[in-house]
């Protein structure tokens, strides 16, 4: 006769039929294994999940309403005839103060620049939102001996703004 376990024979024709390979300690430690990492997958793509997915919230732009006239420079950076006449009588139909208007001092300048002279940025925004000009392109440069909000730099992008969608302009450059 074969002994089995526990020092037991077995009569024969009653061979030990071989086990499946798994214990109850086996499937329950198998068990815990797969559930252990199945949550530690599921934190995992709960840590991951909003950096493929964020969107980054970004302000509407509200139309802002200075508590005062704005007084503006038009200074033409483009070289083209004019510009600084369409700019003016743009800007002056929207209840702005253009003041003065002349040339920068070169021809080249790519895109239209609005220019924060006083530290009210607000009212740069509201030119640059009113002539149709990205907020990008509004800056602070503040100067004291500047007796104006607003100094507007005009471009060689004067085309896709406001006051030459509305108006017509020789396109001859300025000597």
């Amino acid at each position: 006769m074969k002994k089995a376990k526990f020092n037991r024979e077995l009569p024969k024709g009653n061979e030990e039929k071989p086990k499946s390979g798994l214990d109850g300690m086996t499937i329950l430690y198998r068990t815990g294994v797969v559930m252990l990492s199945g949550s530690i997958l599921f934190l995992l793509i709960l840590l991951i999940y909003p950096f493929f997915t964020y969107k980054p919230h970004v302000a509407e732009a509200k139309p802002v309403k200075p508590n005062h006239v704005i007084q503006i420079e038009i200074l033409n950076g483009c070289g083209i005839g004019g510009i600084g006449t369409m700019f003016t009588d743009f800007l002056r139909d929207g209840k702005f103060d253009v003041i003065t208007t002349g040339n920068y001092y070169m021809f080249d300048v790519d895109k239209t620049l609005v220019i924060d002279r006083k530290g009210d940025i607000n009212s740069a925004y509201a030119v640059a939102e009113f002539l149709g000009v990205n907020r990008e392109n509004v800056i602070q440069q503040l100067n004291p001996n500047y007796f104006l909000d607003v100094s507007i730099i005009v471009g060689k992008d004067y085309i896709q703004l406001k006051p030459a969608q509305r108006g017509n302009i020789d396109t001859k450059t300025t000597n």
